[in-house]
């Protein structure tokens, strides 16, 4: 059992149950329709990247593995 509250239906421990049109306080009541949702905007095409230069190697405080030979034959 329940009782009517400013156009509420509360039940018998004080929670809100059923709502009207004309409800007022209480909590938030549910949306009962969505409104259509816009369409999306045409997107522009993405502008393509650019190559990259490539990167100096860092130079390393260590010999390399590679004898002359090789180095000057790449």
């Amino acid at each position: 059992m329940g009782t009517l509250h400013n156009n509420w239906i509360v039940d018998k421990t004080g929670a809100y149950i059923f709502f009207s049109e004309n409800s007022t306080g209480g909590p938030l009541k549910p949306l009962r329709k969505l409104p259509p949702l816009k369409g999306l905007k045409k997107l522009r095409p993405l502008k393509s990247l650019r190559e990259l230069t490539p990167l100096k190697p860092l130079a390393k405080m260590s010999w390399s593995n590679m004898d002359s030979d090789t180095f000057f034959n790449q």
